[in-house]
């Protein structure tokens, strides 16, 4: 009987990116599913409302670390 020796953590993570995208579960290597369908369609709907609600608060807070970074106020 022939025993695979199963990576370790390390190794996994020395490993080269794959596409899709590779998860270490167990010991075991396994390839994570390309979505597909509906779940895709959700996925890309899902990014951009989140994206929608997020870029307002983004420049908000740049224009606040602008302001703080070029005014300090002696004490």
């Amino acid at each position: 009987m022939v025993q695979l020796s199963r990576p370790s953590l390390e190794e996994f993570l020395k490993l080269p990116e794959t596409k899709p995208a590779s998860e270490f579960i167990d010991g075991q290597i396994i390839q994570k599913p390309m979505p597909q369908g509906k779940h895709s369609t959700i996925q890309g709907d899902l990014s951009a409302t989140i994206n929608q609600i997020l870029k307002p608060h983004q420049c908000r807070n740049r224009r606040i670390l602008k302001q703080g970074n070029g005014s300090q106020r002696g004490g």
